[in-house]
């Protein structure tokens, strides 16, 4: 015991000198002062250390104009200890409001007092140095962006708020001139709220702008309707401190990973793909509750299996989980080598609505009885969400996280407290929901698709989405609220600052006016399914079909004379899927299944082979391919020395036809260069 304890005390003293070791510094709980002996005045601030060991990361921290070390940079600190870092902030020149232009936010001084912090933490011997980020608010904002700006090299990953550039040439200005903020090159997070007016949106959106032109990772989110206050607000404080740890997370603070996301579906080559067999009620019950796992086939064009499975089935209580229907599924699908496709449906937990201060909306249940629910955007909804999602992905199932689960390819959610996804509900158009806003249904559908991302980052997620309208738009330069939330989503996941999102529809159908004859209609048409038609060139679309073509309960008239095969055709010709999801009464009409072989290679093949053949008495070639992709480019030269040039690029195609008498001769090479 007296070895033990003297042990204990060693390294207890070995601490305190590693804190004392740097001349001048004085550290004394959680705050410190530091004179640099460089003629400057005595620097003060904050340092907070998390209970762990080993080498950490480090936060440097930026309060705004009238904060303090103590009263911001503190409070921030603490959050982000719980996080694994080290943070330290000083008390920059700007914690009074009596500064003069020029000697606030990014000054020489507080330049002085930023670079000071960095070389306290270099001085500690817990910290690693090569894992430091910054972030700072408002004035700090600003000090945060011209210290990167001036020494990008010493910072790995930044986040602001409520700040940017000057957008100017003057350095005299408290927000950093264009040429200051030049040099960053570390990954850069800005958060801002659209109603601020002491900061303006436009100076982060210039800061943007600079760095997208330099080839700089970064992302921009926007707070709609929110003001100056977007880190303290109670509306938005929590999920601004998601964004940051996510970034900080995307980028290697917390680990040893690369500069870029490591994430599998960030990857332009990522989509899903196959033809998946959908689940029905029918299955094994355990506990009371269907399996439904009846319908699983293992047909050699079956890719995997669709599970509908229902929050209120896996949350039995407030916290209290049961993933047996999850278990059970996987249990069966991995000897089978299928992927799961996990659809999570309605309903919410009805704790949830009961709660009081949740605010509802008046639902309906499975059999159209009345049934209280509450609002997608409802803050306890959200967090109850988030709690879900976490123990959903991080359950053991046969030795594997879920997250990581080999047999999980996708994961499609029903929006919390809505429909489908974005999507109106048959009882009530969105937009009539108590407190209903655009900026309130957009924080929904982004804390939905951030929570899946972050739990699930090696998993495809994809969202339904319809062409829902409100009356909003004049305050969003007349765009509409599909289109708006469209935008924001395509900007957000996008692959770089985080992992792309796909968009969905359970509307797929195909009919002909006789069996095997001319024109085959699809569905949706494509002033139906705008959101996806537009959205095929910057992330993946997939299908449902909305009725069996073999048993038909419902339009009828969608599906006459055609066949799946005709759905997924049509999916891929029109919107560039290559993911759907067929009836099991589909799967099983041996008519079918013979084209539906054939659409299943073209769609999971993972290379191409390409194959010509002259037409019209050899004045056109026929180049033709066995894997579809939204984009191929042909690529022709004409002998093995030469270089390949671009020849032709075709969109949802498998064949290309050309004339060959352009061509130097009627042979050459030919390769194809397809890119999702």
């Amino acid at each position: 015991m007296i070895y033990l304890l003297m042990l204990v005390w060693y390294f207890a003293a070995i601490g305190f000198a590693l804190a004392q070791s740097l001349p001048g510094f004085t550290l004394t709980g959680e705050n410190w002062t530091y004179n640099p002996s460089d003629g400057g005045v005595t620097i003060t601030g904050i340092l907070s250390k998390p209970a762990t060991n080993g080498s950490l990361p480090g936060v440097l921290i930026g309060h705004g104009k009238g904060g303090s070390a103590v009263g911001f940079s503190l409070p921030k600190a603490r959050e982000m200890t719980n996080w694994g870092a080290v943070c330290i902030g000083p008390d920059y020149t700007h914690i009074s409001d009596t500064n003069t232009p020029g000697t606030e936010g990014w000054c020489p001084e507080n330049n002085r007092r930023a670079r000071a912090c960095l070389t306290i933490l270099a001085s500690l011997g817990y910290v690693d140095t090569n894992r430091i980020a910054a972030y700072g608010n408002s004035m700090g904002a600003f000090a945060t962006a011209g210290l990167c700006g001036a020494i990008s090299n010493q910072i790995k990953v930044a986040a602001i708020t409520a700040g940017g550039t000057s957008g100017t040439s003057d350095t005299s200005f408290a927000a950093p001139a264009v040429q200051e903020v030049a040099g960053v090159t570390a990954p850069f997070l800005m958060l801002h709220g659209t109603a601020d007016t002491t900061v303006s949106p436009t100076q982060s959106a210039t800061l943007q702008s600079i760095l997208t032109s330099n080839g700089v990772p970064n992302n921009r989110i926007l707070f709609a309707g929110i003001g100056h206050d977007l880190v303290s607000n109670p509306a938005t404080k929590d999920e601004v401190l998601q964004d940051i740890r996510d970034w900080f997370t995307q980028w290697g603070l917390f680990g040893s990973t690369n500069s870029t996301p490591t994430n599998s579906n960030t990857s332009s080559a990522g989509r899903p793909r196959g033809i998946y067999v959908l689940d029905s009620a029918q299955g094994s019950t355990i506990g009371g509750v269907s399996m439904r796992n009846a319908n699983i086939r293992t047909n050699p064009f079956v890719t995997g299996y669709v599970l509908r499975a229902s929050w209120e089935t896996m949350e039995t209580g407030p916290g209290s989980y049961n993933f047996t229907i999850i278990s059970n599924i996987l249990t069966q699908l991995t000897p089978r080598n299928l992927k799961l496709s996990l659809i999570l449906t309605p309903f919410d937990p009805a704790y949830i609505a009961s709660t009081p201060g949740v605010t509802t909306w008046p639902g309906e249940d499975r059999l159209g009885n009345p049934l209280t629910r509450p609002v997608p955007w409802d803050s306890y909804l959200l967090e109850q969400r988030a709690r879900f999602l976490a123990a959903l992905a991080t359950n053991v199932f046969g030795g594997y996280p879920l997250r990581d689960h080999p047999m999980l390819d996708v994961i499609d959610p029903y929006l919390p407290g809505g429909f489908t996804g974005v999507r109106d509900p048959n009882e009530m158009q969105l937009r009539n929901f108590p407190t209903y806003s655009r900026s309130n249904l957009l924080v929904a559908i982004q804390r939905e698709l951030r929570a899946l991302t972050t739990n699930f980052p090696n998993k495809f997620v994809q969202i339904g989405f319809w062409k829902i309208q409100d009356n909003e738009n004049a305050a969003y330069g007349g765009v509409e609220a599909w289109e708006y939330i469209r935008r924001q989503l395509l900007a957000e996941f996008n692959g770089v600052t985080r992992p792309r999102v796909g968009f969905f529809m359970e509307n797929l159908a195909a009919s002909r006016p006789a069996p095997n004859a001319e024109p085959m209609t699809g569905y949706p048409v494509t002033s139906f399914g705008t959101a996806l038609h537009l959205s095929q060139t910057n992330t993946w679309n997939g299908f449902q079909a909305l009725t069996s073509w073999t048993s038909p309960f419902t339009a009828p008239g969608n599906v006459t004379n055609g066949t799946p095969a005709d759905g997924v055709r049509y999916a891929f010709e029109t919107y560039g899927s290559t993911f759907c999801e067929l009836y099991v009464s589909d799967i099983d009409n041996a008519t079918f299944q013979p084209v539906l072989t054939e659409w299943a290679a073209r769609l999971t093949t993972p290379a191409p082979t390409i194959a010509a053949s002259p037409t019209n008495a050899g004045t056109q070639l026929r180049l033709t391919w066995n894997r579809a992709a939204p984009w191929t480019t042909i690529e022709y030269k004409t002998n093995l020395a030469a270089l390949f040039f671009p020849f032709g690029i075709v969109t949802n195609r498998l064949d290309f036809l050309t004339s060959l008498s352009p061509l130097p001769n009627a042979s050459g090479y030919y390769r194809l260069r397809q890119s999702d």
